[in-house]
């Protein structure tokens, strides 16, 4: 047991300790939260492990949820507070521990392997973390193959901490992680999007996505990257093949999962759009490629539709091919297909990818006066889409006397593409002579 200067600790958790500890069990902080206290990172989820099993622990509170209880795994709640509490765990079966010391012989990296008392306050670190964490090594409690065999998920959670703490991943529990991979595949989905997501949001998410191409997760989670792979494109615009592009524009975004997605799947189309003609590479409607692949894989991880839809509508859209003598109804148009809401992550994603194609010329004056044209356009209050007209479907039913439809839809796009042109036309009267126009078609 080492001594150490005391961990400050939140209020309701010292009272769930104080609890526990009065009534005769053992209790310790445990995993990625003494870890990241250790490391004066901020921790977000205290986790604690304890010799009381999941009845005594629900005898002691009066607001406990038994989140896991096969497991032995109990949250308690105070001070509107959640808190996960374990039962020590065992290498037998339908059985809980009976010592800190068999618990954490059966966790995964010697860094999330470190009890702390804060009564006392002490370490339990059997696995000598402490020194991996002062030497930035993630290393396996012990045999790493037997570890990644008990959770195939580890190998992607090894990866997930390299990247997210910038350690270096010991050889010998690197090396194994190749044998895994087509057992990470048959993962259930969300585990495996869960820890994605932590490897987007890393300082550098570029190191997580590299070590899983390197130990062959990367084919087992997103195959469609590694099309691009060394994949030329043409020099004239980008110094790096698609795949290296791809994640230089992940990293050039904000640590917003959603956008980094979207930029690491922004260019995910162009493989299989790619053409050679006069000796230039072509990616026609690579976007619109992507879009559909984008959109698969994110189903694949079950992504919420939410962040799917935003990060497929920017891959559709990350192409910009905006001119100087562009005209109002032009800018109108582009803002309409963006949409008002998706503006500033469009801007991020376009400048995140011009920055990675490794060139001088990184269209900043142009963005620059996208941005000057897009703010005089909006400060008009013109119509800009569909529901900016001053009539709806519901008049042009009752005008035309047709059931609601795709007619319907046509109609407004038809009538907004005329005010998008001529924005004074957007009076109900114009509008609606504009409808009666449509009634012999």
């Amino acid at each position: 047991m080492e001594k150490l200067k005391r961990i400050r600790i939140p209020a309701s958790l010292k009272y769930i300790l104080r609890i526990i500890k009065g009534a005769g069990h053992e209790c310790y902080i445990i995993g990625g939260a003494t870890r990241d206290a250790l490391l004066k990172r901020p921790v977000h989820d205290w986790d604690l492990a304890s010799n009381a099993s999941p009845t005594q622990l629900i005898r002691l509170f009066k607001k406990v949820i038994p989140i896991g209880i096969d497991h032995g795994t109990v949250a308690i709640i105070h001070e509107k507070k959640q808190y996960e509490i374990t039962s020590y765990r065992s290498r037998k079966p339908g059985s809980f521990g009976k010592t800190i010391e068999e618990d954490l012989a059966l966790r995964d990296f010697t860094i999330n392997a470190i009890a702390y008392d804060p009564f006392v306050p002490s370490l339990k670190d059997p696995f000598e973390g402490v020194k991996d964490l002062q030497k930035k090594i993630i290393r396996s409690v012990g045999d790493a193959t037997k570890r990644f065999r008990e959770d195939p998920l580890r190998t992607l959670r090894a990866i997930r901490l390299a990247s997210e703490l910038e350690f270096r991943l010991q050889a010998k529990t690197l090396d194994p992680i190749t044998k895994f991979s087509a057992k990470v595949k048959r993962l259930p989905a969300e585990r495996v999007r869960n820890e994605l997501i932590k490897i987007l949001k890393a300082q550098r998410p570029s190191l997580g996505i590299e070590l899983m191409r390197k130990t062959g997760l990367l084919g087992a989670i997103l195959p469609e990257l590694l099309d691009g792979y060394r994949m030329k494109q043409n020099p004239q615009y980008h110094a790096y093949h698609i795949y290296k592009h791809s994640i230089m524009t992940m990293g050039n975004l904000p640590r917003d999962h959603v956008l980094r997605l979207a930029g690491l799947l922004h260019d995910i189309g162009k493989p299989a759009a790619r053409k050679k003609l006069k000796g230039q590479f072509r990616f026609w409607g690579h976007e619109n490629v992507g879009e559909e692949m984008a959109d698969s894989i994110l189903k694949r991880l079950r992504f919420s539709n939410k962040e799917r839809q935003c990060v497929t509508h920017l891959v559709k859209n990350h192409m910009l091919h905006y001119k100087e003598d562009w005209t109002d109804s032009a800018v109108k148009r582009l803002l309409a297909r963006l949409g008002k809401d998706r503006l500033d992550d469009f801007f991020l994603l376009f400048q995140a990818d011009k920055k990675a194609t490794g060139k001088e010329e990184r269209k900043g004056s142009l963005l620059k006066q996208l941005k000057k044209r897009i703010h005089q356009v909006q400060s008009k209050k013109e119509a800009i889409k569909t529901t900016d007209l001053k009539i709806n479907g519901h008049d042009i039913i009752s005008l035309l006397g047709i059931k609601p439809g795709k007619r319907v839809g046509d109609i407004l796009n038809a009538l907004l593409e005329m005010v998008l042109e001529n924005p004074e036309k957007n009076t109900r009267k114009k509008l609606k002579e504009a409808v009666a126009t449509f009634a012999q078609q």
